[in-house]
């Protein structure tokens, strides 16, 4: 009691205290023989006093426990109500937990992405008379399996645990596509089930050559799934619940996309070689449309992708899911396809000739310390080229150089990267048209086949201006031809001889190598073609 009630120690500590108190009233007071009459009244009446207010203090005391309990009394009946106001409150549900929990049964299914697993189930009828009932599943991917042909696909792959015989038309769906079962009174089906799932969230792919284990793991994703039977009277009669362990996949083929950011994307990519007949594909992305291009038998075949776009610089990854049967029941190859959304840039140049653009780089939504990467750095480079700073919110203006040394059309890229955050802040994808230049001069040089250190040639050229001019040396084969200086000056209308070295080849051929003689402003100034004959 004193360790719960706090009143109660108080109460007893002021007793201790009043006894304590007398005591030392008493024990003050001088021995008789000592004292003389005057004092020795004087004490009596002190004593006198001493007793009243003792008297008094008590009664005082007794009084307030007394009303304490009363109070305490009263408190505990008003707790009382409370607690008894809430258990009938209560009780309904309580009661009603109680029941489902005495008739849940638990199962646990380890399931890879987009492959079929059977589940059966005991239905029996605890009525006396027939009843139908409904079967509800708290995730669509957990489904009755209501075809007398899938279920037997199913159970010639052997994985189906018990005996589940399904016949045709055993069950009917409604207008919301549930399921309902009749049974007679007291008697147990077996239902059969079908989970399979196209979505993944925290487990991880792993290759063709690694091994799946279908052991539990903490680390993998789980899903708890409902099922629940129900009878005529909106009651359940049985529930399952369903926990799923979802095991890693494996990806067969990895595929990666750019593209050009809110537009559409629509790819076609080639099926494997197989022998199959019947083949299907779905995707895991429901914004993602997928369809295999009808073609003649024996033709190879194409799996179309298409789907909308994003700004960049997102990256958008889904799963692409090729199956050889008509159920899609076990998938024959897991396609992981990443497509990367960038901006968009046109530029048109001569080959040989240096192009500048300029691009818009935003800032985000805190400062950064960002430098340019590019994927060709001899066709294309970036102003600033080193680590600079890129402001919150700021506008930064960025020069692009191209100079292709081909002609044709090519896809270049360009990367801003975060150094501190190794984040990507912006994408662009280039597109270049580089028209051939125009030939000026074109001449035939022959170089001995097996020549150790090539051969050597020079060719002169005139200044077309009329004062002093520095001219640049390129080439479209720098792996075949050598300039002595790749730049030299000349004065206005004077000539200059320019050093070539061929290098050596061990076989017989000819090949065409373009010279670009290009000005001050790096503009194409002459363009030579020299058609080199190895003999």
């Amino acid at each position: 009691m004193t360790e719960l009630h706090g009143e109660l120690v108080s109460l007893l500590g002021r007793g201790e205290k009043k006894g304590e108190w007398l005591a030392g009233r008493l024990g003050n007071e001088t021995s008789p023989d000592e004292e003389s009459p005057e004092l020795a009244q004087e004490r009596k009446l002190k004593r006198m006093a001493a007793v009243r207010d003792a008297e008094h203090q008590g009664g005082a005391i007794h009084h307030k426990t007394h009303m304490w309990r009363r109070e305490e009394r009263s408190d505990w009946l008003r707790s009382l109500r409370v607690i008894g106001a809430m258990r009938d409150e209560r009780k309904r549900d309580d009661i009603t937990s109680m029941l489902s929990r005495s008739i849940t049964s638990r199962v646990t299914l380890y399931c890879p992405l987009a492959a079929a697993r059977p589940l059966v189930v005991k239905l029996t009828n605890p009525y006396g008379t027939p009843h139908t009932f409904k079967i509800h599943t708290s995730n669509p991917d957990l489904s009755v399996v209501c075809d007398v042909r899938e279920w037997g696909e199913l159970r010639g792959r052997g994985d189906v645990q018990g005996v589940c015989v399904l016949e045709e038309g055993m069950f009917r769906l409604d207008d919301a596509a549930v399921p309902h079962v009749y049974l007679r009174p007291r008697e147990t089906l077996h239902i059969p089930f079908k989970y399979q799932t196209f979505t993944t969230q925290s487990v991880a792919p792993v290759r063709s050559h690694q091994v799946v284990q279908e052991l539990p793991s903490p680390s993998l994703d789980v899903k708890s799934i409902k099922v629940s039977f129900v009878g005529q009277d909106d009651r359940p009669v049985s529930i399952v619940e369903v926990r799923v362990e979802l095991l890693p996949h494996v990806v067969d083929q990895t595929i990666r996309f750019t593209h050009p950011q809110n537009t559409q994307l629509k790819k076609a990519i080639r099926l494997p070689p197989t022998e199959a007949t019947d083949l299907r594909v779905c995707c895991n992305d429901p914004d993602v449309q997928c369809e295999i291009i009808s073609k003649s038998p024996g033709e190879p075949q194409d799996v179309q992708v298409k789907m909308d776009g994003c700004s960049s610089p997102n990256i958008k990854t889904f799963n692409i899911i090729v199956f050889t049967d008509r159920w899609r029941l076990v998938p024959a190859q897991i396609w992981q396809v990443s497509v990367h959304f960038l901006q968009w840039m046109d530029i048109s140049c001569v080959t040989g000739q240096l192009t500048c653009q300029s691009l818009v780089l935003r800032g985000t939504q805190a400062n950064r310390r960002v430098r340019c990467h590019v994927s060709h750095p001899l066709e294309i480079w970036v102003d600033p080229c080193e680590v600079f700073a890129l402001p919150a919110r700021a506008v930064c203006e960025l020069r692009v150089f191209v100079r292709c040394v081909s002609s044709g059309v090519k896809f270049l890229q360009l990367n801003v990267v975060d150094e501190q955050q190794h984040q990507l802040v912006d994408a662009w994808s280039i597109c270049v048209n580089a028209q051939p230049p125009a030939i000026t001069r074109t001449w035939d040089v022959c170089v001995p086949v097996g020549g150790g250190r090539g051969s050597t040639k020079k060719f002169s050229y005139t200044n077309p201006y009329t004062h002093t001019h520095t001219f640049t040396l390129l080439t479209d084969q720098p792996h075949l031809l050598h300039f002595k200086q790749d730049s030299f000056q000349v004065g206005g209308g004077q000539t200059y001889s320019i050093g070539l070295r061929f290098a050596p080849s061990q076989s017989c051929g000819q090949q065409e190598i373009l010279i670009f003689i290009n000005n001050q402003d790096q503009r194409n100034q002459d363009t030579f073609r020299a058609q080199v004959t190895y003999s």
